[in-house]
């Protein structure tokens, strides 16, 4: 991979991690019909997973101060004198231990990503374009569900777990993790705000561990031996995805997240039709192109 290639990827992955699309479909249903054989390797994509969860940080940064606070002293009384989550934590303290509890449905990458993500990155694209219209169909429903009013150290841990599952959805190519993570989030009754940030921050960690499991994302083949590339494909992510997520809370104050819904509903819909005049045809969609033009 050049350098050109890891900005490019770099700029996917800080796409998929701060606007409600799948980067991952897009990629596989541009590489399937026009036959181009993108190679899988976790190292770059945990590297931009990184860069876009460093973008997330600072783009929260008083708020992730706060809670690093928060947790040292949570840490302290709890190895002092013992932690009472009802009694003793404050917001930060609460919203930590969310977001750690949130991660634990990751854990099923390890043992299952492999498995799960050989449904959706066969031969068959219509299963991409299948992934599509769910996402859609859930974007649409969150944009339209009544907006919610319970934020900072109101999330239930049963609320944590629904959100940490969700976005867990990212390692099937044409869902977006993020898209479903914020999905899940509103359609439970938390602010607009509140779950944004839950989203970013609950969907990136989750792109890592896909990463490193080598499950979640159509990746490039390796990164220079003098880590140039790498460092590249990292500030892209971390640039794209500190102003994605400023356009997503845009759209979100301004009630316009049915925008990506439709997107997705498109990009689905023409998937699935081309998907299935391939499996008509019997050929590929560039060689049956080809053929028509001879």
């Amino acid at each position: 991979m050049d350098l050109t290639e890891m900005a490019l990827y770099g700029i996917a992955v800080g796409i998929a991690s701060a606007l409600p699309v799948s980067a991952d479909g897009i990629a596989s249903a541009v590489g399937h019909f026009l036959s181009i054989d993108i190679p899988a390797d976790g190292t770059a994509a945990a590297i931009a997973c990184i860069g876009a969860l460093a973008a997330i940080a600072v783009r929260y940064l008083k708020k992730v101060f706060s809670a690093l606070k928060g947790t040292a002293v949570m840490l302290y009384r709890a190895w002092g004198k013992g932690f009472s989550y009802a009694d003793d934590s404050t917001e930060d303290q609460r919203d930590v231990l969310m977001f750690i509890l949130s991660l634990v449905p990751c854990c099923l990458i390890p043992a299952a990503g492999r498995e799960i993500t050989a449904v959706s990155r066969d031969q068959d694209i219509i299963v991409e374009g299948i992934c599509f219209l769910l996402s859609g169909a859930l974007l649409m429903s969150a944009s339209r569900s009544p907006h919610g009013e319970s934020g900072d150290g109101t999330m239930k841990p049963w609320h944590a777990l629904l959100i940490g599952t969700a976005s867990v959805a990212g390692i099937f190519a044409g869902v977006s993790g993020f898209a479903a993570a914020l999905s899940a989030a509103l359609l439970l009754g938390y602010e607009a705000s509140y779950s944004l940030r839950s989203a970013l921050f609950t969907s990136a960690s989750a792109g890592i561990v896909a990463a490193f499991c080598g499950a979640g994302r159509i990746t490039p083949a390796a990164i220079p031996d003098d880590w140039t590339g790498a460092a590249v494909c990292f500030a892209a992510a971390a640039a794209v995805c500190f102003c994605a997520s400023l356009l997503t809370a845009w759209l979100l104050k301004k009630e316009k997240t049915a925008v990506f819904a439709y997107l997705m509903m498109i990009l689905g819909l023409i998937t699935v039709i081309l998907g299935t005049v391939e499996t008509v045809s019997g050929m590929p969609l560039a060689e049956l192109i080809a053929a028509m033009k001879g």
